[in-house]
């Protein structure tokens, strides 16, 4: 084969390559351009959804995140929204389908976790001034509590038919080993103080130190009577479930 023949070929595999990259390139375009526009109406739509709803706060609404197929195919979008609710900041999402017109929201989730973690540490850092409560388990009625207590400012009410707490964690900081008792007194006394106010379904504690240990425990509260399980139980099931973990 002569030198003509081998440039003649080197061009069309370059014309193929060139025609292969522009055709890859306007395929990208429009899928993103596609799904841009999918963001664009969603973006809208939940713009609408979010001021009928909650017409009353002041609400950032940021853009849909999600792939870009999953999107397109199934018509769902989570969109990140920023307000306040007693000054506290929250971030929760909108959840809607383009397609279907179904629509829901986690904000009434959020703003009472973060109202009730806010009453947990007050509570427990009566105690433990360094300790932080985190909410793991929870459970929302969120028509039960707007036609109970209505659409103001979210404020977490124990036991209400809207809203449930069943699993907290108390964790704390410390720069020496606890011995077992130690901790299990510990554990007893914030459990009592706490549990008296919001008697939820399990007490989780951990205690970190400074050699990279962790001592945890926990306790299940499934009898009605609170002051039983305080004076006879609480610190004896708490000494039972201690185990240490490192890392």
């Amino acid at each position: 084969m002569d030198t003509g023949t081998y440039k003649k070929l080197a061009k069309v595999v370059i014309k193929i390559k060139k025609t292969f990259i522009l055709i890859v390139l306007v395929i990208t375009t429009l899928i993103l351009v596609i799904h841009l526009s999918f963001y664009w109406v969603a973006r809208q739509q939940a713009v609408s959804y979010l001021e009928k709803k909650y017409s009353d706060m002041d609400i950032s609404i940021g853009w849909p995140s999600q792939s870009i197929i999953s999107n397109i195919l199934d018509g769902w979008y989570k969109i990140p929204v920023y307000t306040q609710n007693k000054k506290q900041e929250i971030k929760f999402y909108v959840n809607l389908n383009m397609f279907n017109g179904l629509r829901n929201d986690d904000f009434l989730f959020w703003a009472l976790q973060a109202d009730a973690e806010v009453q947990f540490n007050d509570e427990v850092r009566e105690i433990i001034p360094t300790a932080k409560v985190d909410i793991l388990h929870q459970l929302i009625d969120e028509d039960a509590y707007y036609n109970m207590f209505g659409k103001g400012n979210i404020q977490y009410v124990h036991n209400s038919s809207g809203d449930l707490v069943l699993v907290v964690h108390i964790g704390w900081e410390g720069k020496r080993k606890l011995s077992k008792e130690e901790f299990a007194k510990t554990c007893s006394e914030v459990g009592a103080h706490f549990l008296s106010t919001y008697p939820v379904y399990e007490l989780q504690f951990s205690y970190t130190y400074q050699d990279n240990e962790k001592m945890y425990t926990t306790t299940i509260n499934n009898n009605d009577n609170i002051e039983q399980i305080l004076k006879d139980h609480l610190y004896q099931g708490l000494y039972t479930n201690i185990h240490i973990y490192k890392f």
